[in-house]
């Protein structure tokens, strides 16, 4: 960590405290970063830093005593292109009759600290400066354009702005849950609850030859025949990686005992690998033919690259 001696008010700065102390408002505009190093040379007669390197906007003056104010800002390396050791540090100030003037200066020297790329390590933190102000009976900042500037009571509150944990992220406690246009919450179980899952009753198609929910119905009604009568057959078969062709990506398997009328379910075998599921779930495949033992799977995604174990539940099938 870098190590700032007690920050000196340059000449710029004292006649501006005398100003100040006349009535004048002793506004801060800004804080200055920089890697310049003083070799010796005084700092009362500097205007500006020797070799600045990043701006923080000035977004909060607190002040600390009756001669005292601590200023902050926000910095972040985000648009850091090259890297550099942070050996000084300026605060800024606005005098009524010269303008902006570099109000104190203070340098690190040998123990700043090295400031990288976003690329290299992201840095975000608030840099605070506590500078003397004189008896000022008006201290003030000067509040950037409200299209570059985000005040810190709005983060994180009702009517702001988001913040962003330390992985870059929103966090999930300001994320709207189980709302309109919202995130789905999870149960004790980690599924939906049942009032964020559309009842069947809901689900409607405009096609004709997709299911409605009249012969979604039965499906569900065979499918608890079969379950009871044994005549449910399962049949596992492998989708090879090597058997994808066409565009989109498709393949036949040899289903015993399927038909073209044949009511069916179809998934990935409990059996895969993590490897299998990610490729199931990228490629994105679907039934979208069956015949004489056969059934045709479509990939509307990725082609996988590696076998798929299938299960196919069949009523009325081979026994």
């Amino acid at each position: 960590m870098a190590a700032f001696p007690k920050m000196t008010l340059t000449n710029a700065g004292q006649a501006l405290q005398t100003k100040v102390l006349a009535g004048a408002t002793l506004t801060f505009t800004r804080i200055a970063l920089g890697d310049g190093q003083l070799n010796g040379q005084p700092i009362a007669p500097l205007t500006a830093l020797i070799s600045q390197k990043a701006t923080v906007e000035v977004d909060s003056v607190r002040v600390v005593n009756t001669s005292t104010a601590q200023v902050a800002g926000f910095f972040s390396n985000a648009d850091i292109s090259t890297g550099f050791w942070w050996r000084e540090t300026g605060v800024f100030a606005q005098d009524p009759d010269m303008g902006e003037i570099l109000y104190g200066y203070t340098n690190a020297g040998d123990a700043g600290d090295y400031i990288p790329t976003v690329a290299d390590t992201r840095i975000e933190k608030y840099i605070y400066c506590s500078i003397a102000v004189a008896n000022a009976t008006t201290v003030d900042i000067t509040i950037p354009s409200s299209d570059t500037y985000i005040p810190v009571s709005e983060k994180g509150a009702a009517g702001g702005v988001a913040t962003l944990d330390s992985g870059g992220k929103v966090p999930m406690e300001q994320l709207p849950a189980g709302q309109n246009s919202g995130l789905a919450t999870l149960g004790t179980d980690g599924k939906l609850s049942d009032g964020q899952v559309p009842s069947a009753e809901k689900v409607s198609y405009t096609n004709a030859s997709q299911p409605t929910v009249s012969n979604v119905k039965q499906a569900l009604d065979a499918l608890q025949e079969g379950l009871e009568s044994g005549t449910i057959t399962a049949v596992e078969v492998t989708a090879a990686a090597s058997g994808w062709s066409g565009s989109p990506a498709a393949q036949t398997l040899s289903i015993a005992g399927m038909t073209a009328d044949s009511l069916y379910w179809v998934g990935l075998n409990s059996t895969a690998t993590y490897a299998q599921r990610d490729a199931a779930r990228k490629a994105v495949i679907a039934p979208t033919a069956q015949g004489t033992n056969s059934l045709t799977l479509t990939c509307d995604g990725v082609t996988p690259t590696v076998d798929l174990p299938i299960l196919v539940f069949l009523s009325g099938g081979a026994s």
